[in-house]
């Protein structure tokens, strides 16, 4: 048997807001092939888990307060906004971090 090399799509947007970049997540669950996915964010924001609860402060008292991403709060600073991540895991908080993904058929 020959196996051939795998194909792999590099996606790099650049930074997006929370709602897009999970957006993208969900529309390459379903893609097919192999993907080397490049995620930035153009602001601070908290993304939760398929399955975790909404809170009112995701990670104990150190973390900020969070506001779903569609509602726009009384003041920017009081919280950040949040969105749920199609994957399960807890809360995180994202900022200037990139985060490198493989996903693929297994």
């Amino acid at each position: 048997m020959i196996l051939k090399p795998a194909k792999i799509h590099l996606l790099d947007p650049g930074p997006l807001d929370p709602a897009s970049n999970m957006a993208l997540d969900e529309v390459l669950l379903e893609s097919e092939g192999w993907w080397l996915r490049l995620t930035r964010w153009d602001r601070p924001c908290v993304t939760l888990g398929r399955f975790q609860s909404w809170p009112q402060t995701a990670c104990g008292e150190s973390f900020p307060k969070i506001h779903p991403f569609s509602v726009q709060p009384v003041s920017a600073t009081q919280s950040l906004p949040a969105v749920r991540r199609v994957t399960g895991g807890g809360s995180i908080h994202h900022g200037e971090d990139l985060t490198i993904a493989i996903a693929g058929p297994c």
